[in-house]
């Protein structure tokens, strides 16, 4: 299994870490906050029926080692 850290998630993506800490170790990635496993990254995507940006309380609670917003 590869495990990435959230600084190679921000460096990959031209992002800004907001909160946290860089080496924070993540698991995987998720697009569902429902499936999400704790460690994972979620990814909330905008899409033409729904915002996964309204489920952002439900992926930390889950403990997402992080979420990647627009």
């Amino acid at each position: 299994m590869t495990t990435w850290i959230v600084g190679q998630l921000v460096d990959a993506t031209g992002g800004e870490l907001l909160a946290g800490t860089r080496d924070t170790p993540v698991a995987g990635i998720s697009l569902d906050s429902r499936r999400l496993a704790s460690h994972e990254a979620f990814v909330a995507i905008r899409g033409v029926r729904f915002d996964a940006h309204q489920f952002l309380p439900e992926a930390i609670k889950r403990g997402a080692a992080c979420v990647m917003i627009s």
